[in-house]
């Protein structure tokens, strides 16, 4: 006997479809699942050795189409801040707040951008 088909994203079935609809673009992911999500962390850097997560991850974007406008919409959000991207390293003096913004695609962890602003000792 055939399993039935079901969502990997959402879990929707064949028999029991997201609210409004959708339909099949994989074998395992509904039409409504087919979109680029962006999650924000917020992290402060105390030390090398020590960060703290001040705010889980929460869904602020839902519904990008194209991964090349999902990135610029995160470079926007930088430059509007007028701080300075990095992948994944460390910031060069503490302590620095950092936003994490992770980009997932049809459900799949793509990559992060990280956006910091780093705490002077004159600021």
């Amino acid at each position: 006997m055939k399993s039935e088909r079901k969502c990997k994203v959402c879990g929707c079935t064949q028999n029991n479809a997201c609210p409004g609809g959708c339909y099949w673009v994989e074998d395992d992911l509904c039409s409504a699942c087919n979109t680029i999500l962006i999650k924000k962390s917020v992290i402060t850097f105390n030390s090398k050795d020590k960060k703290t997560v001040k705010e889980e991850a929460k869904v602020i974007v839902k519904g990008f189409e194209s991964l090349d406008v999902a990135i610029g919409f995160i470079s926007g959000i930088g430059f509007a801040k007028g701080m300075s991207s990095f992948d994944n390293n460390e910031p060069s003096s503490y302590p620095a707040d950092v936003e994490e913004y992770s980009v997932y695609v049809a459900g799949d962890l793509e990559g992060s951008i990280n956006i910091f602003k780093e705490t002077l000792p004159n600021d």
